[in-house]
């Protein structure tokens, strides 16, 4: 949908289309134009980070058995706690998920595999 939105602008606006779009239909339809114009790349996103929130929810459910409430807690609780700790830029909040991501992959993961190599039985090796 918001490919769509962007890809009208271009076709309309044509080299002169505006850096912020919305700022473009305010001045064609007024505040209704940007209400409008606010209101599609939100409902883009956020249907975005729903459909990613509950794929989280349902792989904690299906692949590690965890029950309904702990795996929800486990997706909703980290980033409202990021949010009421103060990250509330977008640029932040992408620091702090890759910082949180680099750890996980070069720190604990490679550390898990080790101990899973070392305490793995003799038959396996």
């Amino acid at each position: 949908m918001y490919s769509l939105f962007v890809a009208s602008f271009l076709l309309v606006f044509g080299e002169n289309t505006p850096q912020i779009a919305t700022q473009a239909l305010e001045q064609l339809y007024g505040r209704t134009g940007m209400l409008i114009g606010s209101l599609i790349p939100i409902f883009a996103i956020l249907t975005s980070y729903i459909g990613l929130g509950l794929a989280q929810l349902d792989n904690m459910e299906e692949y590690l058995k965890m029950n309904r409430k702990l795996a929800w807690a486990i997706t909703v609780l980290p980033p409202l706690a990021l949010y009421m700790g103060g990250i509330r830029d977008f640029v932040e909040v992408l620091g702090a998920a890759g910082s949180t991501g680099d750890f996980m992959a070069f720190i604990i993961m490679p550390v898990v595999l080790y101990i899973t190599y070392k305490l793995r039985p003799a038959f396996f090796r």
